[in-house]
């Protein structure tokens, strides 16, 4: 599922990626060569335009995070954005407590400035999707947690407390939710490109009219600097018992 296109011709086999500068790297009697900058020239004088230089990103396999929420109840659900898509926000519905909930998602895609030399690589976030909720219907008000623009989330944390206040034996029950949002870079460190994420920023706390500060318990998690949250799982039934996210690392493609 390649999501976006770089460079101008395909590699040949067993062409090895290089970085930017002006050392001679031969080429013949009367060349001038030196290594690969991603300029749109075969620089390094091997037939090949913009070798090592990227074309494209894919996702990688999905890792399975923690659920958070200590309620036992609800019906699992496990639900995953497009092979080239990332979680940027979650609809919520809220009365008391958290009684719906689903994901949005937004496709990503390999951008390239070719106005500066050597050319500027980033990935844009664009048109999406909403996932059907969890449970199908709610009257609960609905509010949503979203990404600042560009960003895509990368934790989540949740505020749990008894329905009843200072009730032991109640039910537990998620309050709010709140989350961390990164801009998806691309690394250009080393000798392959990686995507990580730069710029965390906090979202929420989104909290229905029973969360109490004093009261709440909160559980967070969150993903590693070279994951992208790409779906969501948990349980629901008469409320959201329990949420977590699935992630994925994001692999940068390259001649």
């Amino acid at each position: 599922s390649l999501a976006g296109q770089g460079g101008s011709a395909p590699a040949a086999a067993g062409t090895a990626a290089s970085a930017g500068g002006d050392q001679s790297v031969g080429g013949g009697a009367g060349a001038s060569c030196r290594l690969e900058i991603c300029d749109g020239k075969d620089d390094d004088c091997n037939q090949v335009i913009d070798n090592g230089c990227p074309t494209g990103v894919l996702r990688g396999p999905t890792t399975h995070g923690s659920p958070l929420g200590d309620s036992p109840g609800g019906f699992a659900f496990d639900d995953l954005c497009g092979e080239d898509e990332l979680v940027v926000g979650l609809a919520l519905g809220l009365s008391d407590w958290l009684h719906q909930v689903g994901v949005v998602c937004q496709k990503y895609a390999l951008q390239v400035d070719r106005s500066v030399t050597p050319y500027r690589y980033s990935i844009a976030l664009s048109a999406g999707q909403h996932l059907a909720p969890h449970p199908s219907s709610s009257d609960a008000t609905q509010q949503m947690l979203g990404c600042p623009a560009g960003s895509a989330l990368v934790g989540l944390s949740v505020a749990q407390q008894h329905s009843s206040l200072g009730q032991p034996d109640d039910n537990i029950v998620i309050t709010g939710v709140s989350g961390v949002c990164a801009v998806p870079a691309i690394d250009e460190g080393g000798t392959a490109h990686r995507l990580k994420w730069s710029t965390p920023s906090a979202i929420g706390l989104v909290s229905g009219s029973a969360f109490a500060k004093d009261l709440a318990v909160t559980a967070e998690d969150s993903v590693t600097a070279d994951h992208f949250v790409v779906g969501l799982r948990g349980a629901a039934g008469a409320w959201v018992d329990q949420i977590g996210m699935t992630s994925s690392t994001i692999e940068v493609l390259q001649l």
